[in-house]
């Protein structure tokens, strides 16, 4: 609070609006001037990948591209420490599956509106038509609901596998909310080689063959003080 920030409000000129990311970039930029001074370079690449992680849930959770300091409260620091919890990965598959359902919505109402105009169409062309037998009639009539009933199983299809991809979407954040140290795993799944033989299903290692960057999920580190077997799960 300043003598200008008061006579401002008076005069009813408007402040700068003052942002949590703003806020957050400002801070960065002096702990990197201090870097080696005050602050170690490690400290500083936390911050960015503090600021990285709140610049994304803010996009993801209020769908913009910063947010009002003034607008802080509990839900938004509940909300955000939730988001750290499924790890960015997690976060990052919920906004690709949200995404992705935005676009077939879209995709379906625009199929919907194009039905309805053709619709439109078909009926501003209805004319009278006479037949001269049952079979005649059934035929024709056939032929005019076929391209419905193509529609109606399209947008069945359309619907069911929308239902599959969402319990595969609820299924997946279940096992990340159930094991809090999945996300570490993450590169060790991915990577990593399995045997399988009549004993059953064993991950396959190695020693590391010389040193330098390990191969995630392919090779072990032998620690010789403590004698032990160190598989790494991931790179800083």
């Amino acid at each position: 609070m300043t003598a200008d920030a008061i006579k401002n409000l008076m005069l009813g000129k408007e402040v700068s609006k003052m942002t949590i990311l703003k806020i957050f970039k400002e801070h960065n930029e002096q702990v990197a001037e201090l870097v080696g001074t005050d602050f170690a370079p490690g400290t500083l690449e936390r911050y960015e990948t503090s600021l990285k992680h709140t610049r994304e849930f803010i996009k993801w959770k209020y769908k913009e591209d910063d947010f009002d300091i003034k607008k802080l409260d509990f839900e938004f620091i509940s909300q955000f420490e939730y988001a750290q919890k499924i790890d960015d990965w997690s976060a990052l598959l919920l906004a690709e599956v949200e995404e992705h359902f935005e676009r077939i919505k879209a995709e379906v109402d625009q199929s919907v509106d194009t039905i309805d105009k053709a619709a439109a169409v078909i009926k501003s062309n209805q004319r009278p038509v006479h037949f001269s037998d049952r079979k005649q009639a059934f035929y024709y009539g056939l032929a005019q609901s076929l391209p419905w009933s193509v529609v109606a199983i399209i947008c069945s299809i359309l619907f069911s596998w929308l239902i599959s991809t969402d319990e595969e979407y609820r299924e997946r954040l279940r096992i990340v909310e159930a094991y809090e140290n999945a996300p570490a795993y993450r590169l060790l799944m991915q990577n990593g080689e399995i045997l399988q033989d009549e004993r059953g299903s064993f991950l396959k290692l190695r020693a590391q063959g010389k040193k330098g960057d390990v191969l995630i999920g392919r090779e072990y580190i032998f620690d010789k003080k403590t004698k032990e077997m160190l598989i790494p799960l991931g790179r800083k």
